[in-house]
């Protein structure tokens, strides 16, 4: 097998990254240590234990990934794995200095300095609110391209619209003026975009505004050394191997306001023969990437979100690093480790979850409620439209996958393409569901058998589908919405009891299987919760309903997204084969 080590870009830092490596480490430690020296200032506490909209600032998030990174690479090197074991570097933006740094190319302390340099740089070269950033899924890099050419000739004139980041063959990244840009999302969307949405960064990076940044980055690395790397550079402007240091310096300048061609630099180095991809620091976002660029062959084994390596990668060195972070899985190790458990609660940063039914009312709280603690989440449902209101509600790590539920084969790909746009399925949450009502006499078998194939089979199927993913993972969290009439029936509604009583019996055996590989299974039971479908109730309908709850309410949809986001948690990580009620005391079971 041929491997690459690959560093990921800004977007990716979190809280409490790396800070169980430098626990573990002297040499992880060291890094974080040199780079504090470095900046004059105790970046690593920000990193541990500061704020997340200081962390956020360009100026220490591209220091503080960098040296995640490097601590994440000393760690595996202390176990016997060397960059020199790998064909190639590559990093994704400032990933570069990363790439670099690992490769010996730059000294850390120079790394450092050189980004937070670039990151102040990058911000102050252009005013706030003159530019912006969008992404445009379902475009090929071209397509995109021709979309900011056409966003500039249809301007004043004067203005910068360019394709930015080319990160696999269905998301560009266009970047320039806010007015161009803007102009750009319609002209996408008429274009065939699936989604045209405005990212919320800071400035408009990697296009022909930021050339004050790019100037000041070749005069300080004009007055840095650069050796060449012990590992050639696949570098983001070239999207090919470079080792010679002028080439080197002059390309870090030009990546300043040049596009990243990270897709272009994937597929070169896997016609090169490389079959295996590293993730080398915080977040997922590459390994996403990657699979959707170079699909990867049989044998080959690709890095899961916030590894270090692939999975079976080098047992022997695993073993002994997961003993010394105290047992923890490697998806663990960049992850934060709670000091104050008030504040890290519920934190889903690095996990994805899929949510079907994602379009109604409790399946968009549910998405809202994951995504908001950090997940990357897969919104599923058979109406496009909602679906992807909501993904551009959410912004980034929201992933529109429509999903007819009746029908085996959609449901069958369904965990798959999730897992592909997604890098992994850590949380699944089987919210759909249908209902035909009728008396069990008058009730057909269509109407029977439909019900339960939505609100039972497909959750049967999907469950099955991502059990793989988290058995390898030796993680994941199956939350099955049932109902109150699954344990206490209700007139009119035989086949609707009947899936829902059938999903809280398929949860506990499942629950059973998999507890000892550190998934657990449960569900949540929903009483009369106030969505669209009540909103059709007239005054007597409610008032009659109400006489039967004693909390004297329906409940919000919000209320049972907080229930499946606590059993989706860490902290239920002890809790498995359980139904949570929320009915308000309709039903105290």
């Amino acid at each position: 097998m041929t491997r690459a080590f690959v560093f990921p870009g800004q977007g990716a830092q979190t809280i409490g990254m790396g800070r169980a490596l430098a626990d573990a480490y002297p040499a992880a430690r060291a890094v974080f240590d040199e780079v504090d020296a470095a900046l004059g200032q105790n970046l690593s506490a920000l990193i541990w234990e500061g704020e997340a909209e200081a962390l956020t600032l360009t100026e220490n998030a591209q220091p503080a990934l960098m040296a995640t990174s490097l601590a994440a690479l000393r760690a595996l090197e202390a176990e016997g794995i060397e960059i020199t074991s790998a064909a190639y570097v590559a990093g994704h933006s400032l990933g570069e200095y990363s790439a670099l740094c690992a490769a010996g190319s730059l000294t850390l302390t120079d790394t450092a300095r050189l980004l937070q340099l670039r990151g102040r740089a990058m911000q102050q070269a252009v005013p706030v609110g003159v530019g912006a950033m969008a992404a445009l899924l379902g475009l090929d890099f071209a397509a995109a391209d021709a979309v900011a050419r056409e966003a500039v000739a249809a301007g004043p004139g004067g203005e910068v619209c360019q394709a930015a980041n080319d990160n696999d063959p269905a998301q560009v990244v266009i970047s320039g003026h806010k007015a161009a840009v803007e102009r750009a999302l319609d002209i996408a969307k008429a274009r065939g975009a699936k989604r045209a949405i405005l990212l919320p960064v800071s400035a408009p990076f990697h296009c022909a505004l930021m050339q004050p940044a790019a100037e000041a980055m070749a005069a300080a690395l004009a007055d840095v050394a650069i050796r060449a790397p012990l590992v050639p550079l696949v570098a983001n402007v070239r999207a090919e191997a470079v080792t010679d240091p002028d080439e080197i310096r002059a390309l870090l300048v030009a990546q300043v306001t040049g596009s990243v061609r990270w897709r272009e630099s994937v597929a070169w180095m896997a016609a090169q023969g490389v079959t295996e991809f590293w993730e080398i620091g915080a977040g997922k976002a590459l390994s996403g990437m990657i699979r959707r660029i170079a699909p990867a062959p049989a044998p080959a084994r690709w890095a899961r979100p916030r590894m270090c390596w692939p999975p079976g990668a080098d047992a022997s060195a695993l073993a002994r690093l997961r003993a010394r972070v105290g047992g923890a899985h490697p998806r663990a190790l960049l992850c934060p480790k709670p000091t104050d458990m008030e504040e890290r609660m519920f934190d889903l940063t690095g996990k994805s979850a899929l949510v079907t039914g994602a379009s109604g009312g409790i399946g968009a709280d549910i998405a809202r409620a994951l995504h908001k603690a950090g997940a990357s989440v897969a919104l599923s449902g058979t109406r496009t439209a909602p679906l992807e209101d909501l993904a551009a509600e959410l912004g980034e790590r929201a992933h529109v996958l429509a999903c007819n539920l009746s029908d085996p084969e959609a449901v069958e790909a369904l965990p798959k393409q999730a897992a592909a746009a997604m890098g992994a399925v850590d949380i699944l949450v089987n919210n759909a569901g249908i209902t035909r009502d009728n008396l069990f006499m008058r009730m057909s078998d269509d109407e029977w058998a439909s019900v339960l194939d939505v609100n039972l089979t497909s959750s049967f199927r999907l469950c099955r589908g991502v059990l793989r993913g988290m058995m390898k993972a030796r993680w994941g969290r199956i939350v099955n919405i049932t109902s109150i009439v699954g344990t206490t029936g209700n007139p009119g509604q035989g086949n609707y009891a009947a899936a829902k009583a059938g999903l809280i019996g398929m949860s506990k055996s499942l629950a059973y299987e998999v507890a000892s590989r550190g998934i657990t299974v449960n569900c949540v039971a929903p009483g009369f919760i106030a969505t669209a479908m009540t909103d059709k109730l007239n005054d007597e309908q409610k008032a009659r309903i109400l006489t039967q709850i004693p909390a004297g309410r329906m409940g919000a949809p919000a209320e049972i997204a907080a229930a499946v986001l606590y059993l989706a948690s860490a902290e239920a990580g002890y809790v498995t084969g359980a139904t949570l009620h929320v009915n308000g005391g309709m039903a105290m079971i």
